[in-house]
């Protein structure tokens, strides 16, 4: 803005400190537009992207007409789509060795287990409902024993990658035969709340009566489909349940004990069963897609992404410089999550592993300071390559006179930047796509202008 001058701008450069991004800008004054002008011009680069959509736009979120429309995919999650993601999903990942050069398998089951609690927990309190530390502590117990046993009930082992994948019968699938080995199916929702019935059977004791009963009331509308009895734990089908329904009129009684059989069908039943998302490692960019959920939902839905992400496409990204592919990790309006604790450290342990797996995280938000507060937060900026900082409130004046290299006179020109995002008129559209980039301690200031003849339909989505 100041000289006139075209800026190049390359995440991957190797003058940069890491590879993290960190957006932050209001509604209105281009952050998206941004965001998708730079994705579509990385990928003529070899650059792939993953992201997870939170804003809505009609039926679809921002990013989803985007992924489309670049031979990409977008997995919309909701109540009228069958897309399921399993957050118990678990890959073995490949860690290089760069003494040696060479990469060996491995499997991190321990941290897979807290990662799943941590989800399990922020269901919870997603649900209104905020324990107490006795509680917590209860809880927390109860699920790592639940989930841990999950997984050990299918021989899956710490350390131990081939303990993922079982023999099997080869099968004509597409025309093709698949080979006699293959992953294990993955612990389910419904299987963790028939783990949460036993455990509580089992202990049966008053210190832990109240955690159990927190448990149950908030992750039952998770559960897509259930059918037991809460006194001998035998389990129906759909077919026996309504057989029994049939012979006793309105109550159905356990054929085992003659106790009333529980019926369960959550509402909420995105998460419950085998993930069914087919894009590979490969596919130039997968988009997430939560915007339609209801806005309750959508920061437990943020985290749940950002952990399949995880699994499926961070995980894979190589350790070895000479093998990297250039990977964008894009998470809209991430600060939403931040209030949960279990959130923040899910949120933590992605951006560390991108890290190491040279993947570049890209968090957008609504101001710059939402990531104030909270040390897995800051964290993200005090390890982010480049901020790109859209207007600013003037109320955040001292934070980024604080937390950034900007003099006051730079201050005052990021605010006035961009003009008046709620003013529609056509006299503000000189000031559309103006920013603030801050890379290696240099501060310039940008007039983004994209190519309207070739990027209209991928930027004004």
């Amino acid at each position: 803005m100041h000289n006139g001058q075209p800026f190049i701008f390359d995440i991957y450069n190797p003058s940069h400190n890491g590879f993290g991004v960190v957006i932050a800008g209001k509604t209105g004054t281009g952050k998206s537009a941004l965001i998708k002008m730079y994705g579509s011009r990385y990928f003529d680069f070899g650059y792939r992207m993953i992201s997870v959509d939170y804003e809505p736009r009609g039926t679809g979120g921002e990013y989803a007409p985007m992924a489309e429309k670049v031979g990409g995919v977008s997995y919309q999650i909701g109540s009228k789509t069958k897309n399921i993601l399993n957050f118990f999903d678990v890959s073995e990942e490949l860690v290089y060795d760069d003494k040696t050069g060479m990469e060996c398998r491995e499997l991190r089951l321990a941290d897979k287990v807290s990662d799943a609690c941590n989800i399990l927990m922020t269901l919870v309190r997603g649900q209104k409902r905020q324990p107490g530390f006795e509680d917590e502590t209860y809880m927390r117990e109860i699920l790592d024993d639940v989930v841990s046993k999950m997984y050990g009930e299918r021989g899956i082992k710490e350390g131990a990658p081939d303990t993922l994948y079982e023999n099997g019968d080869a099968a004509a699938a597409g025309g093709r035969f698949t080979s006699g080995i293959r992953k294990k199916e993955m612990p389910t929702l419904h299987e963790c709340y028939l783990g949460i019935l036993q455990g509580e059977k089992e202990r049966n004791d008053e210190f832990h009566a109240k955690a159990y009963a927190m448990l149950k009331s908030s992750l039952k509308a998770y559960v897509r489909e259930l059918y037991c009895c809460p006194e001998c734990l035998r389990e129906y089908s759909r077919e026996e349940f309504w057989a029994l329904k049939g012979k006793s009129g309105s109550q159905c009684a356990c054929s085992s004990c003659g106790h009333e059989v529980m019926a369960l069908h959550g509402t909420k039943a995105y998460y419950d069963g085998q993930s069914n998302l087919a894009a590979d490692a490969d596919t130039i960019m997968v988009n997430i897609d939560i915007s339609q959920l209801p806005e309750q939902d959508k920061p437990t839905a943020q985290i749940i992404a950002m952990s399949y992400l995880q699994e499926n496409y961070i995980k894979r990204n190589s350790m070895n410089p000479q093998k990297l592919k250039k990977l964008i990790f894009l998470v809209d309006e991430l600060h939403k999550c931040f209030p949960y604790p279990e959130a923040r450290k899910l949120v933590s342990d992605v951006y560390r592993t991108a890290r190491k797996r040279h993947v570049s995280p890209w968090s957008a938000t609504q101001a710059y300071k939402d990531y104030d507060g909270h040390e897995e937060t800051e964290a993200i900026v005090k390890n982010a390559a480049a901020c790109i900082l859209f207007k600013q409130d003037p109320k955040d004046r001292e934070f980024l006179k604080k937390n950034t290299v900007l003099t006051n006179s730079q201050i005052d020109e990021l605010l006035a930047i961009g003009g008046d995002p709620d003013d529609r008129s056509e006299s503000q559209d000189i000031h559309k796509g103006e920013y603030c980039i801050i890379c290696n301690n240099k501060v310039n200031f940008i007039k983004n202008d994209y190519l309207k003849a070739s990027e209209a339909y991928i930027v004004e989505t």
